[in-house]
């Protein structure tokens, strides 16, 4: 399963749905960000993510893609987002937070 992606998602402004459009602009992004999104849409059901490590030694951990949109979906119903809402990713993406804060943008249809 390819990560979902809301249709309304702007990413600095670009359109971002899929592996292809990414390609078109990745050499804008830092790298942790562009290696997250061509995770997400691969066709694996799981993502590979770093834990921050400020309770230890960071660990890797897999995550379902399923499991992280439906938390984007919560996210973005709870604070009541929407496609006019833009966000400021301030969290490296190389790890859990980060990443997450990519995903929940990406379910709700905001643009960052």
């Amino acid at each position: 399963m390819a990560g979902e992606v809301h249709i309304d998602f702007r990413l600095n402004g670009m359109v971002c749905t899929n592996a292809a459009q990414l390609n078109t602009f990745k050499d804008k992004l830092d790298a942790d960000t562009v290696h997250f999104l061509q995770e997400w849409f691969s066709d694996s059901e799981k993502i590979v993510v770093m834990t921050s490590g400020s309770t230890g030694k960071p660990k890797k951990i897999e995550l379902s893609k399923m499991y992280m949109a439906n938390s984007a979906m919560a996210t973005g119903k709870f604070f009541g987002l929407s496609s006019k809402t833009r966000a400021l990713l301030c969290l490296p993406s190389k790890y859990i937070a980060g990443k997450n804060d990519v995903g929940s943008v990406y379910g709700a249809g905001m643009g960052t």
